[in-house]
């Protein structure tokens, strides 16, 4: 078993973001005009995210998506 270093464990954890990503962006773009996607990876950090943002389509179309799922959340956590 070979050991990485910290440098290639972070290399390998980028790129396998980056390739979820672009999965999703293969299997999203086939049927809809746009997408919003948002991940947040565990870390060993207390208190730190590890937030990823990746969209496809119209910006203003992706900021529209954002808005309604900010609305939606809002009720849902409100009991609304």
């Amino acid at each position: 078993m070979q050991i990485q270093s910290k440098t290639q464990a972070t290399v390998a954890i980028r790129e396998s973001k980056k390739n979820f990503h672009e999965e999703a962006r293969t299997l999203l773009c086939e049927d809809h005009v746009g997408y919003v996607l948002v991940t947040c990876r565990k870390t060993k950090q207390a208190g730190k995210l590890e937030v990823e943002v990746s969209y496809e389509g119209d910006p203003d179309l992706a900021c529209y998506l954002v808005d309604g799922a900010q609305t939606y959340f809002q009720h849902e956590f409100q009991g609304g």
